[in-house]
């Protein structure tokens, strides 16, 4: 209904008032009407709604006229801060006062009440134990601790995401179709009586395990990032959309699953994916796993791949033909045909082995990312659309005789290479000059984009080296041997030995054949003590010494600083599952010397929320701690502790701001806007390039962004560090003021660095 429909619907329905005086002495009179004034009704923008729609007669009070009629009131995004005069009306079915500043509604009076919705206010209680004919209620965004809606057993549909709930039992609400109760801190859910759920959303909660093994009406099914280790989906053969991701799975069984549309189940540890019988499949996120293969050849309906951060060696998306979206980064692909996907419009391939790349058939793309590769070419000239082009960080080994381009990449041309520094072109064949080990030259790309594209001497070398020790006390060590050349090497060994290159050999394990621009990885088991020195030796195929490097057991540091040595890991709260993504982020900064336990203990806490000091505490390290002279900026900081140089050095670098009283805040939790902004303005005075922006538009709560963040959310989401929590329904939103946890600031740290140095 609008406009004048609107109007007169809301003045025949907004009004069954009570007598303002509810009890009366014995022989008066009861009142027939309520004032619509301050006493009745407090708050200034709710009385000016009263009058405007229920008093149609506009004698300045309600009769009961006036007010029998009203089932229906809505007051959503007025700033209304008090709700009290709501008791008069006693016939309300519907209330919607979502998006106010309420800190309390008292709906014990609206006995007829239906469907409540009062999502985004401040209420820390709210009671509906009066309310028994309730089917629908919504009470997402508050800052409720509890919830009882045990005398609630109509519900149909329960929403209270993103609140503080600790438990919610929702036994006696068996005709519940559609349960949302994600980002709480819920540690069970028993939902074995709902079986007419149909949708059910608990992600973002500390759930160790979650049967829906009754719920065999669920078409919708969203659980990630909830720490469950195994989920059984085989009964719900109705799922449409599943989303498990951020979560502990070693393996996924979705074979049953035939009508699956939707599938996320990124950050996970699963080491295989069988997707064959979900040939309804249109959108597929298997993001941050273990995978070494993934078949989607029987997906044809796709439109959105999302398989970066694997171990994929080949993917073959040649009967994907509706792609729009494909994003295969951080992966070990040495090819990748995209000719049959002519509706791309977005491809990230990046951090791959790619030694070339045709995009001619591709002229709908608008976004490309193939930095990081092995490319010597690039041809853009026929993608008319594009906009955004990243192609920066691609190398190339050569071998001593040079290399005939044409052999290595057929579509090389010799007329689009200018620049040349340290090599020389002789028709197709590069060579280096006399002496000369590292080069680089420019790529004319078309459409006046260029690529840099750097060459180094072919070679066989170790890195990667690392260790950690296993729960009988010995350690495992490891090491990749790395084939940056065009050629295959035969005949390698890795030996493992005491002390010194020379010492005594404990291991000798052949590594046989490396492909051109592959690896291997070696590992040895060993009784280790503290202190104890190994070295890594690669020998050829004659025996000669190749590469060597060393690491020292509960070292901070290794060798030369050409391996990665891994501190002995402490945390008694973060498990080691390599691949998982809270545990790969906490161990990117704990390596890095950038985050540790907290206080004396063991523990990481990563699912405590950040204060603001330590966050200038991570980026003060992330710069290499500079002198910083103490001054009384703020009243909070005072000299001498821990996180005075961090907030002192950040604020002169303009990175961090403190508040209008004169303090910093330095134990206020951080919200994810404020780490956008603060990663951003680092990297401005790190001089990295963070002038790239995205739309926010696709976020459901773009408006709840403040506007001083506004630009550096855009930033954030460009880069991948904020992508967005899940809704439930396909939409996204970016939880702005959302309080970010060490383990999610972690994460980010990890990407940002992994992005700009």
């Amino acid at each position: 209904m609008a406009g004048v429909a609107l109007g007169i619907l809301l003045g025949l329905c907004f009004g069954p008032v009570n007598a303002a005086e509810p009890e009366n002495p014995e022989g008066t009179e009861v009142a027939e009407e309520v004032a619509i004034d301050e006493r009745n009704f407090p708050d200034e923008e709710f009385r000016s709604y009263v009058s405007r729609w229920m008093d149609t007669d506009r004698n300045g009070s309600l009769s009961e006229s006036e007010i029998s009629g009203c089932t229906e009131i809505d007051v959503r995004d007025m700033k209304i801060r008090s709700l009290e005069g709501i008791k008069y009306f006693t016939s309300l079915t519907d209330l919607w006062c979502q998006n106010n500043n309420l800190s309390s509604l008292d709906v014990s009076q609206n006995t007829s009440l239906t469907s409540l919705v009062c999502d985004s206010n401040n209420l820390s209680s709210l009671d509906v134990s009066q309310n028994t004919s309730l089917t629908s209620l919504r009470c997402n965004n508050n800052n409720l601790s509890s919830l009882d809606v045990s005398q609630n057993t109509s519900l149909t549909s329960l929403g209270c995401y993103s609140n503080n709930l600790s438990s919610l039992d929702v036994s006696q609400n068996t005709s519940l179709t559609d349960l949302n109760c994600n980002t709480n801190n819920l540690s069970s859910l028993d939902v074995s009586q709902n079986t007419s759920l149909t949708y059910l959303n608990c992600g973002g909660n500390k759930l160790s395990s979650l049967d829906v093994s009754q719920n065999t009406s669920l078409t919708d099914l969203w659980c990630g990032y909830t720490n469950l280790s195994s989920l059984d989906v085989s009964q719900n053969t109705s799922l449409t959309h599943l989303s498990c991701g951020g979560n502990n799975l070693s393996s996924l069984d979705v074979s049953q699953n035939t009508s699956l549309t939707y599938l996320w189940c990124d950050s996970n540890n699963l080491s295989s994916l069988d997707v064959s019988q979900n040939t309804s499949l249109t959108y597929l996120d298997c993001v941050g796993n273990n995978l070494s293969s993934l078949d989607v050849s029987k997906n044809t309906s796709l439109t959105v791949l999302s398989c970066h951060s694997n171990n994929l060696s080949s993917l073959d998306v040649s009967k994907n033909t509706s792609l729009i979206r494909l994003n295969c980064s951080f992966n070990n692909l040495s090819s990748l045909d995209v000719s049959q996907n002519t509706s791309l419009t977005e491809l990230d391939c990046s951090y791959n082995k790619l030694s070339s790349l045709d995009v001619s058939q591709n002229t709908s793309l608008t976004s490309l990312s193939c930095n990081n590769n092995n490319l010597s070419s690039l041809d853009v000239s026929q993608n008319t659309s594009l906009t955004i082009l990243r192609c920066s960080n691609n190398k190339l080994s050569i071998p001593t005789a040079g290399r005939d381009m044409l052999k290595y990449d057929p579509n090389f041309n010799p007329q689009r290479v200018s620049e040349l520094r340290g090599i020389t072109l002789t028709g197709n064949v590069l060579s280096f000059e006399e002496g000369v080990t590292v080069g680089s030259y420019t790529y004319d790309c078309g459409r006046n984009q260029t690529m840099h594209v750097s060459l180094f001497y072919e070679a066989v070398l170790l890195e990667n080296l690392n260790w950690g020790y296993k729960e009988d006390g010995s350690a495992v060590i490891h090491a990749d041997v790395v084939n940056r050349g065009y050629h295959s090497r035969e005949g390698l060994s890795v030996s493992l030995v005491k002390d010194s290159p020379e010492g005594e050999v404990l291991q000798t394990k052949p590594v046989g054949s490396v492909e051109s621009l592959g690896l291997a990885t070696v590992s040895f088991l060993v009784k280790a003590r503290e202190n104890d020195i190994y070295y890594v030796v690669l020998r050829d195929q004659e025996n000669r010494l190749v590469d060597s490097d060393y690491l020292v057991i509960d070292s901070e540091s290794a060798g030369d600083g050409s391996g990665t040595q891994e501190k002995k890991w402490i945390f008694t709260d973060v498990s080691v599952v390599p691949g998982n993504w809270k545990y790969e982020g906490v161990r990117y900064v704990y390596n890095q010397g950038l985050m540790g336990a907290v206080g004396a203990s063991n523990q990481f806490q990563p699912d405590n929320q950040l204060t603001r000091a330590m966050f200038a505490t991570v980026l003060y390290r992330m710069a290499g701690e500079p002198e910083t002279a103490y001054s009384s900026k703020f009243s909070d900081v005072a000299a001498g502790k821990w996180y005075s140089s961090a907030i002192l050095w950040a604020n002169s670098k303009g990175i961090v701001q403190g508040y209008s009283d004169g303090s910093y805040g330095i134990n206020d939790n951080i919200t994810r806007e404020q780490i956008a902004k603060m990663l951003c303005l680092y990297g401005e005075a790190q001089k990295y390039d963070v002038s790239a922006r995205a739309s926010l538009d696709s976020f459901t709560d773009r408006t709840k962004v403040s506007d001083w963040a506004a630009g550096y959310m855009q930033w954030a989401v460009h880069t991948g560090m904020i992508s967005g929590k899940p809704n439930g329904d396909s939409t996204f939103r970016l939880d702005p003021k959302g309080q970010a946890t060490r383990a999610e600031c972690a994460k980010m740290l990890r990407m940002f660095n992994e992005k700009y140095q």
